[in-house]
């Protein structure tokens, strides 16, 4: 059983080279286990933990920010994003032909994203604030994204003001 569950996740690697892939596999008979090629989980202490914590009260300090995004935050956004951006113009209302116009007129995620961004700004306008930014990214669970959005934002607006 072991053996054939490597066997389906090295195969599945394979397939999706291009992409990272994540899963959760629940094993109680083993006691270790290959994550990656290279690297063994032996215990629940060897497992990587985040290194740093993810900043909430930066991230309402976002939620609360009524101006619009500056093209450096646009551009930190697409560069973070990667493949969420087409769930990313979904939770934006976007139709399905403008994501595949998007997708079809630039080659590359972060040109997509980039165009996505700007799409959206020039479509809302004045409603098109940090606020509304971040719970888009909230709602398709981007957190990593918004996590680099907040250290940006909330840094550059203390010492703007100062």
């Amino acid at each position: 059983m072991f053996m054939l569950l490597i066997l389906i996740i090295t195969n599945l690697s394979s397939w999706i080279a291009s992409d990272s892939f994540e899963a959760v596999f629940n094993i109680s008979d083993c006691d270790t286990v290959n994550i990656n090629v290279g690297q063994t989980v032996t215990g629940p202490s060897q497992v990587p933990r985040p290194s740093k914590q993810f900043p909430t009260k930066k991230v309402a300090k976002l939620l609360k920010c009524k101006r619009n995004p500056s093209i450096q935050e646009f551009r930190l956004v697409a560069e973070n994003l990667g493949r969420f951006w087409k769930p990313l113009g979904e939770e934006m209302k976007f139709p399905w032909g403008k994501l595949d116009n998007i997708e079809e007129d630039n080659r590359r995620q972060v040109d997509r994203c980039h165009q996505l961004l700007r799409d959206w700004y020039d479509l809302k306008d004045d409603e098109a604030t940090i606020s509304a930014l971040s719970e888009h990214l909230i709602t398709i669970k981007a957190f990593s994204t918004l996590a680099v959005l907040a250290e940006n934002v909330v840094t550059n607006d203390e010492n703007s003001s100062s």
